[in-house]
């Protein structure tokens, strides 16, 4: 096992590799209006007054989901990580973890997030003296950063999926702006363009 997490649980199975993707799915729906379901409406039911608020509501929804659309298919868009100031320094709750159907304990939050540990169960099997979550934690937060934590947060950029990177921050691991202000001393943006741009859609205004 690797700071308590049995082997054959390092890589998800299909099974539980589904039921996170899943997951991350409603995380990302949550944090992201544009991914939100088309507004639906019973035209027939609805005052002249309710069918132009929903309307107008679609509309915006199809600007978005055309923005957004446009955005992510530019491959030269993007690339370069924006600075930790472009994002959101929010953290999530207990409350909006229910909001997405996510159930965790206390003592899998945040210096003890299954999430990290798994990922690093899996990406740091050579390291002599494995790291822990609870030490990734302190790496992210470092404001100056020793070898080894700036080697930490490298492995957490070029290794983790999406759907971990916003299921640690689900597990109250490191909120938007912390996690890119880690990333940018350690010199992890330079090389991973196709993450920068994922990283920067969840910036402010994008």
């Amino acid at each position: 096992s690797h700071h308590g997490i049995p082997k054959d649980q390092c890589w998800p199975s299909d099974e539980r590799g589904e039921q996170r993707r899943q997951t991350a799915q409603r995380v990302r729906e949550w944090r992201d209006p544009a991914l939100e379901q088309s507004p639906t409406r019973d035209v027939q039911t609805m005052s002249k007054a309710e069918q132009a608020r929903t309307q107008g509501t679609a509309s915006e929804w199809r600007q978005r989901k055309l923005a957004r659309r446009l955005r992510d298919e530019n491959p030269r868009r993007n690339r370069t990580l924006k600075a930790a100031t472009a994002f959101e320094d929010e953290r999530t709750t207990g409350a909006r973890r229910a909001e997405c159907g996510i159930e965790r304990q206390v003592d899998e939050l945040g210096r003890n997030s299954r999430t990290v540990e798994r990922r690093i169960a899996s990406s740091c099997a050579g390291w002599r003296h494995g790291p822990s979550a609870a030490e990734f934690c302190d790496a992210v937060r470092a404001e100056g950063p020793t070898r080894r934590q700036m080697s930490l947060i490298a492995m957490r950029v070029r290794g983790a999926s999406d759907e971990e990177l916003l299921l640690a921050w689900a597990d109250e691991v490191y909120s938007d702006r912390m996690l890119v202000a880690a990333i940018h001393p350690a010199g992890a943006a330079d090389a991973n363009p196709q993450r920068n741009a994922a990283l920067n859609r969840w910036a402010r205004g994008r």
